[in-house]
């Protein structure tokens, strides 16, 4: 369904007052604005009829990025509701590990065809298991990417006991991850 102007309009003003009173942290009202965008916008997999005036009007109305407006509407494509989201993600329980969901499932969407499939839903389970590892390998690598550039942002401001702390936390979840997962039996 594509709205008309002022269809948008009119139900797009409740929205921005949703954010308001939510702060913008709920699933539910970001997934909500998604498909109020695709809506009026069409699908995120093509390019805007509308314009980029659109996202960017939305995004200054709402107190976000363009690109946070993009995530929005890929969020409200790849899911059709939150209870969708939680019921085939159970850990994404927060906007952050749902940002960090969206490229790997553009990544995986694009990487999909017709004769990749296998044809009319023809899969193996041992080929979503190996979907599954993939995915949450990806969605790892997202994370760590994240971290990587949260630590680039932040470590220059840190005095030396704060990199020291920093660095040792670092360690202690690196001794971690080794003694967990790289442990010979």
């Amino acid at each position: 369904m594509i709205l008309t102007p002022e269809e948008f309009n009119h139900r797009f003003d409740p929205v921005v007052e949703e954010w308001r009173t939510h702060d913008g942290q709920d699933l539910t009202i970001r997934h909500k604005t998604g498909r109020l965008l695709n809506e009026f916008m069409g699908d995120p997999k093509s390019r805007a009829k509308r314009g980029e005036g659109v996202a960017l009007k939305a995004g200054q109305q709402l107190g976000i990025t363009k690109s946070e407006v993009s995530r929005l509407r890929w969020f409200a494509y790849f899911f059709n509701s939150v209870e969708d989201l939680k019921k085939d993600y159970k850990e994404a329980t927060s906007w952050t590990a749902v940002k960090g969901l969206i490229p790997v499932l553009k990544e995986e969407a694009k990487s999909r065809s017709p004769a990749k499939e296998g044809g009319h839903g023809d899969h193996s389970t041992s080929g979503s298991a190996d979907k599954m590892k993939d995915r949450k390998s990806k969605q790892m690598g997202n994370y760590l990417d994240r971290l990587s550039d949260a630590f680039n942002e932040v470590h220059e401001h840190l005095n030396k006991v704060e990199l020291s702390d920093l660095q040792n936390k670092i360690r202690a979840f690196l001794d971690k991850v080794r003694n967990t997962y790289f442990s010979k039996d």
